[in-house]
C-alpha cells in the first residue's frame, strides 16, 4: 500500500497514541513507494480501546487486528520522530534492524535508509 491508503488505514486512531513501524514507516519517510503490510506500536491505553489487552500475541509478538494491522504493544519501548504528524519509527533503528537480520530483500532498504541519512548529516 501506498502512502495515502497507509495515512487512510490508521486515520481513525488517535494520532499520537501509536507509532508507525518497518516498511510503514519506511513510506512515510518517502524511501519506499509502498508497503506490503501495516505494522504499529501502540500504547498502552490504545492497545485496551482496541480490546487486545488479555489476547494472546500471535508468534511475532503482534496482535492482528480485523482491518489487516499487525499492533504490538509497548510504544516507550520504540524509537520514533515525527514525519509529518505521525509518529514513525526511526530509521536508524530500522537500518540497525535489517543490518542485523540481512536478508536479500533488505539490501535495498539498507542501501536507501544510509543514503538518506548520510544526506541529513548522520553517520
Amino acid at each position: 500500500m501506498k502512502v495515502d491508503e497507509l495515512k487512510k488505514r490508521v486515520e481513525n486512531l488517535p494520532r499520537y497514541q501509536f507509532i508507525i513501524l518497518s516498511g510503514g514507516s519506511l513510506v512515510m519517510h518517502g524511501l519506499r513507494e509502498e508497503t506490503q503490510d501495516v505494522d504499529i506500536c501502540v500504547s498502552d491505553t490504545l492497545a485496551k480501546d482496541l480490546g487486545i489487552f488479555g489476547k494472546e500475541p500471535n508468534e511475532k509478538g503482534y496482535y492482528e487486528l480485523p482491518n489487516g494491522m499487525d499492533v504490538m504493544v509497548g510504544m516507550e519501548k520504540i524509537n520514533s520522530e515525527l514525519v509529518g504528524d505521525y509518529l514513525c519509527q526511526r530509521l536508524e533503528d530500522i537500518l540497525k534492524f535489517k543490518k542485523a537480520r540481512n536478508l536479500p530483500k533488505d539490501q535495498q532498504d539498507i542501501y536507501k535508509i544510509e543514503e538518506c541519512l548520510a544526506q541529513q548529516g548522520h553517520s
